[in-house]
């Protein structure tokens, strides 16, 4: 491999996940492109996740177990940490989706030219029942909706140190940084690769769905979207939360498997 000309932070919260930490430290540390700043920010854990972090301390760059205002308080003590040029966030139990995934995508960036200020890729979300490969939509549509993961995009770190998650935002806080980017113009780029492997075992509750969906609903109302379209939007996804969850409730496990698997392969 050919000598790293760049760092990436790539910035770790985790909570009371000692079960999952180790996944995720071990992908990070895997990776073949070796310029990377490992930050990993605890909120003061009490059940071992600390004693598995420890294990790895020398291939750490920062750390640091203490209290926090939620996750997005956590998000921004990484970005205030991080060295690097661009900045990654990988949380407690998600992992790169290959050891050469940083490696590719830097040599895919460098042979069509100069850098954009934001990075973003495709995502794999892991249920108990199977894998989803999810594509990033049309970027257009981030006026309504998260179009790719937040852990899929690379940011340019001068821009996050300049402009910190939201904390009025409990669940939104990085859909209202990069709505905030994209209406700003700062340089967006899709390359097609998928970045990270997402836990989406525990799903979302309804009422924690809600709740995402109605700060997202402010946040676009607040850069000047449409009301009624905003609301019907809010709407549809509720009704098509509801939808899709009740399904996945009634439907047998080997069936869903089956049918995620068929989509997967004609990815």
């Amino acid at each position: 491999m050919k000598e790293d000309r760049m760092t990436v932070s790539v910035v770790t919260v985790c909570y009371n996940a000692a079960e999952t930490i180790e996944r995720t430290i071990c992908s990070v540390i895997s990776q073949t492109f070796k310029s990377i700043d490992y930050i990993i920010i605890d909120g003061g854990s009490t059940d071992g996740t600390n004693d598995v972090i420890h294990n790895y301390h020398s291939n750490l760059s920062y750390y640091v177990s203490e209290p926090d205002r939620g996750i997005y308080d956590a998000m921004n003590k990484g970005i205030d940490a991080s060295k690097g040029e661009y900045v990654i966030f990988l949380n407690a139990g998600d992992v790169f989706s290959h050891s050469k995934v940083i490696e590719e995508l830097y040599d895919r960036i460098q042979s069509e030219g100069s850098m954009s200020d934001l990075i973003y890729g495709d995502v794999i979300y892991q249920y108990s029942f199977g894998e989803r490969y999810v594509s990033s939509k049309d970027l257009g549509r981030i006026k309504y909706d998260m179009v790719f993961s937040h852990q899929s995009v690379f940011v340019r770190s001068e821009i996050l140190k300049k402009r910190h998650f939201d904390l009025r935002y409990r669940l939104a806080a990085d859909y209202d940084f990069l709505l905030w980017a994209y209406l700003n113009k700062w340089s967006f780029r899709y390359i097609d690769v998928p970045v990270s492997v997402v836990d989406a075992s525990g799903g979302a509750t309804y009422g924690h769905f809600v709740k995402s969906r109605k700060e997202s609903y402010i946040i676009q109302c607040s850069y000047g979207g449409n009301r009624i379209l905003c609301y019907c939007w809010y709407l549809w996804k509720i009704s098509y939360f509801k939808l899709t969850s009740t399904i996945k409730d009634i439907f047998p496990r080997d069936l869903l498997r089956l049918l995620i698997s068929k989509k997967h392969a004609g990815k």
